[in-house]
């Protein structure tokens, strides 16, 4: 496979990178596909959009100081509960319908946190590129 097929990919996951040097990440998933490392093409994938969600929104941090991470990150940069304005809108957030794509879009980014932290922690074997991507 060659690497150049998951830029195909990458505007699904709703990020973009620009010459600024952000998104290196992705060279990286890139280059592990191209050397058939699946797994690690997969892990790197979950965490550079987890890392690319921190960059764009200012590395926010919890009441400790910490930088937030996992289902706490995505609550506060995607969450529009309440009186809650998300740091990353998909729309103008105008009605319920709105909200109800803001919040889905939210869930997948939630997904990509549990995927990354399961993927993370455990011993798998991927060989089918199909799969991984």
């Amino acid at each position: 496979m060659k690497a150049k097929k998951i830029s195909k990919i990458i505007p699904i996951i709703g990020l973009q990178w620009g010459d600024e040097g952000k998104g290196k990440g992705v060279a990286r998933t890139a280059s592990r596909l191209s050397s058939n490392d699946f797994k690690g093409a997969i892990l790197n994938a979950f965490i550079e959009v987890v890392d690319q969600v921190k960059t764009k929104t200012g590395r926010r941090k919890d009441k400790n100081g910490r930088d937030l991470d996992g289902d706490d990150l995505m609550n506060k940069i995607f969450g529009c509960d309440g009186d809650q304005v998300p740091k990353i809108k998909f729309n103008s957030l105008v009605g319920g319908l709105d909200k109800a794509e803001q919040r889905g879009l939210m869930y997948l980014y939630k997904g990509v946190v549990g995927v990354r932290d399961r993927k993370a922690h455990i011993n798998f074997i991927q060989n089918d590129p199909l799969k991984t991507i």
